[in-house]
This record gives C-alpha cells, sequence and structure tokens, in this order.
C-alpha cells in the first residue's frame, strides 16, 4: 500500500458523520506523516465550526474552502489533494 502522505501539499480527506445536523470527520495528511484531524459542523449561521481547531493556518483555510462544497453538495465522503497556490502536480481524486 502506497503513503497516502503527500510530498508537498495536503490530502484532505471529508466523511459524514451525521446529516441532522450536517457534521464531518476531517482527517489532512500532510508531508513528513503529518496528521490533523477536526470535526467540521456549522452554526445556524452556516459559518464553518472546527473541533478543535487545526494549528496549521494553511491546511485550516484549505479545510473552510472546501467546507463550502461540502456543505452544498453534502457528500458521504470527499478526497482532495491541495498543493501551495499555483501548484497542480497532483490531481484531485473525488471519493
Amino acid at each position: 500500500m502506497s503513503d497516502p502522505h503527500p510530498h508537498h501539499g495536503g490530502r484532505f480527506l471529508f466523511e459524514r458523520v451525521a446529516t441532522t445536523p450536517l457534521q464531518y470527520r476531517v482527517a489532512v495528511l500532510l508531508p513528513q506523516a503529518r496528521r490533523l484531524e477536526c470535526t467540521l459542523s456549522w452554526d445556524a449561521d452556516a459559518h464553518v465550526r472546527l473541533e478543535p481547531d487545526l494549528d496549521d493556518a494553511w491546511a485550516r483555510g484549505e479545510v473552510v474552502k472546501l467546507a463550502r462544497v461540502v456543505h452544498r453538495e453534502r457528500p458521504t465522503r470527499v478526497s482532495r489533494w491541495r498543493g501551495p497556490a499555483g501548484d497542480a502536480a497532483e490531481p484531485d481524486d473525488a471519493g
């Protein structure tokens, strides 16, 4: 099995754990085998809530961006790779 951690950027995994209220378990796989985890939900005004908050500002920003799509489409699972701005070295893979 290949290492799921990217060499650069991050792999973002969302798995729906509840529908009412909508909630996802999020894992962010980063280089050097770093893994960040949180629960994603939305408040009554549809503002993103991460518990615990992510301590990596770039990863947090990418989770918030992806949360917009997840909130609108409500998929069961999502897997996306994101790299630094302008980097298209690894493709997205839908899950």
